[in-house]
């Protein structure tokens, strides 16, 4: 019985702690963030990428909003046809004003398109980020984007004026 009670006082302390760390975590784009309880085992808080960079963004004083852009372009009918695409972040502090995408894997074309049309959309010269998994330091592409990796972004403070 006693073993029983210590488990269940674990669980509920494990418990109380997670409520606390999931109250100062914020989810960039109000989807629920999952957490998964059990007296077997500590609650478990799953966030996305785009959640860590959105949280560490806003660690750093920066005002965060998500973008959209808007293209007009004529389809295979050549009907115009107005398409919204999506920029992850829209980052701004003071005069500063960075775009930042953030992407798992951008091997393939298909992939890297998806993620550089919304920049290449934008009509102004702030700087465009996009954040992939691994430690790449940052490089520019031929287009100008500052690609580096999540773990270069997250261990260094000055990472966006690269």
């Amino acid at each position: 019985m006693k073993k029983v009670i210590i488990k269940w006082v674990i669980f509920l302390l494990t418990f109380v702690v997670a409520l606390l760390v999931a109250g100062r975590v914020m989810n960039h784009d109000n989807r629920n963030m999952t957490m998964e309880l059990s007296p077997a085992s500590f609650p478990v808080i799953t966030l996305e990428k785009g959640d860590i960079v959105y949280n560490e963004l806003l660690v750093r004083g920066y005002n965060v909003d998500v973008g959209i852009v808007d293209v007009f372009a004529k389809n295979s009918e050549g009907k115009r046809v107005h398409k919204q695409l999506e920029v992850d972040f829209v980052v701004n502090q003071g005069s500063q004003r960075y775009y930042i995408q953030v992407a798992y894997d951008m091997t393939s074309k298909e992939k890297q398109i998806q993620e550089l049309n919304s920049f290449r959309n934008i009509p102004d010269s702030f700087k465009k980020i996009v954040i992939v998994n691994g430690s790449k330091k940052p490089w520019r592409n031929e287009e100008g984007f500052v690609i580096m990796g999540m773990k270069y972004f997250l261990l260094n403070a000055d990472s966006l004026e690269f």
